[in-house]
Parts: structure tokens; C-alpha cells; sequence
């Protein structure tokens, strides 16, 4: 292969090969469930409290991080962060959020 033709494959495969960057915003619905469900009987859900504590750089995947210095980021965005997107390796890539205005308590209540 010459130079042209392996510069053009790697360039194909860096572009192919997709990176994760910058913060998902999933848009969480509820479902929408039939009236004979809803006529079943009532269900009473207390006060919903987001106990999840982050680190800066967590051993393991499921612990809750952040991009950028978690003492600078302000607890209503701490608030609105479902999770991290990983790439293969397992590093963490970039945020998955809700949007501006939802919460995960909120949406925990909804759902």
C-alpha cells in the first residue's frame, strides 16, 4: 500500500470509529398507561432523595463522576446527570443528562 492509500485508510478509521464527546441529554417520557390500569388502585411514593455521591475519578465505572473538577460543578447540575458514556477501554468519555429544568428525583417521580 502506498502513502496516500494509508493515510486515506486510518483517516477512514478515526472518522469510522466514532468518539464520544460533551454531554447526551436524554429526554425521559413516562409511559402512558391505559385507564383500566389507573383504576386498579392508588400508589402514595414519600419523598424521593438523590443519595448518589460523586468523585473526580472513581476506581470503578458505576460510581457517579463528572467532566472537568466535580468541586466546580454546582449541585443542580449534579442533579440533572443520569451518567458517564465509556469508551472500549472503559474511560469515561463525556456526561448523559436530562434536560435544563429536570432533575433525577423528579424524574424518578414521574416515571
Amino acid at each position: 500500500m502506498n502513502r496516500v492509500g494509508t493515510l486515506c485508510f486510518f483517516t477512514l478509521v478515526a472518522l469510522l470509529s466514532g468518539c464520544v464527546t460533551g454531554t447526551r441529554i436524554v429526554d425521559l417520557a413516562p409511559p402512558d398507561y391505559p385507564d383500566s390500569a389507573k383504576a386498579m388502585g392508588g400508589v402514595y411514593i414519600g419523598e424521593i432523595v438523590d443519595n448518589r455521591t460523586f468523585e473526580q475519578k472513581p476506581r470503578k465505572p458505576s460510581t457517579p463522576s463528572v467532566t472537568g473538577t466535580l468541586s466546580e460543578t454546582p449541585a443542580a447540575t449534579l442533579a440533572t446527570l443520569i451518567g458517564r458514556q465509556r469508551n472500549g477501554y472503559g474511560k469515561a468519555m463525556g456526561d448523559v443528562a436530562l434536560p435544563a429544568g429536570s432533575t433525577v428525583a423528579r424524574e424518578t417521580r414521574d416515571l
